[in-house]
């Protein structure tokens, strides 16, 4: 995976205070949510639209941008749909609400995510800690990866928060129950909440708004350019039109641009008739 990357496969031995951003604990979570409670503006109504910054995402849904209060699964295999995320996160945040990044694997790194456009001020990585994930894989260890408890209630926290413009989060066995909970806490609060889920939940139940199909198409034509086909697996709404789009990211301009599909090749028979 490219250095420049938001996640890295093994978070780098640092004190969390050392790190840009602010790297809380779920004990000093709540006391932070409360103060940019305080902080916030009122609430978005639930029937606002809140845009991804990405011209060619926002075409792609009916109302030209994500609804105020709801849920957007990205689903991907690992690390394909990290960047594009962040990148459609970083519009919806505003003066006084923040990014929130349930770290549960302690990968996220700032400086990179500060690189795609997002300000370090307006970025919180909550980290349940080793000791809970230590706990959750061995009570799963023969089954399917399920989050822990600290990570699902870190989650609803801070989808609930007025403060909290976004809240992204890696999540892969999610039952019918706890994702209507997490919906309902994302209307409570009106941000959105980013749910980065595996391949194996393409075809699940689901209570997200819309759910994006993410496939890295690798490197553009430069090697700081990589490249994504994108398609809307489910939208409440409907599509707006097009169900998919291929889009292209380039470092050096820190821009989004759409790609021309490629046409088929045409056969030298076929040519000739």
């Amino acid at each position: 995976m490219p250095n420049d990357c938001p996640h890295r496969s093994a978070a780098p031995n640092r004190p969390a205070d050392c790190a840009p951003g602010r790297v809380l604990t779920l004990q000093r979570l709540a006391s932070q949510l409360q103060k940019l409670e305080r902080g916030s503006h009122p609430v978005r109504e639930s029937s606002g639209t809140i845009s991804s910054g990405l011209e060619i995402l926002d075409c792609l849904l009916p109302d030209a941008g994500f609804r105020a209060g709801t849920l957007i699964e990205w689903v991907a295999e690992k690390g394909s749909a990290d960047q594009l995320a962040l990148l459609a996160a970083r519009s919806a945040l505003g003066e006084d609400r923040v990014l929130i990044v349930i770290d549960d694997e302690e990968s996220l790194y700032p400086p990179a995510a500060a690189a795609l456009g997002i300000d370090l001020q307006h970025l919180i990585l909550v980290r349940p800690g080793k000791a809970a994930r230590r706990s959750a894989q061995a009570k799963t260890e023969k089954r399917p990866a399920v989050a822990s408890v600290e990570t699902l209630w870190a989650l609803e926290q801070a989808l609930a928060s007025r403060g909290v413009a976004v809240t992204f989060c890696r999540l892969e066995k999610l039952s019918a129950r706890v994702f209507r909970r997490l919906q309902l806490s994302a209307e409570r609060g009106g941000g959105l909440g980013f749910l980065i889920r595996p391949p194996t939940a393409r075809g699940e139940p689901s209570w997200s708004d819309v759910r994006f199909g993410v496939e890295a198409m690798g490197e553009g034509d430069s090697s700081s350019a990589r490249r994504w086909r994108v398609e809307v697996l489910r939208c409440r709404r409907g599509a707006a039109g097009e169900r998919f789009a291929l889009l292209e990211y380039e470092d050096a301009t820190n821009t989004v641009r759409p790609i021309a599909p490629v046409p088929p090749a045409v056969s030298p028979l076929r040519a000739r008739a």
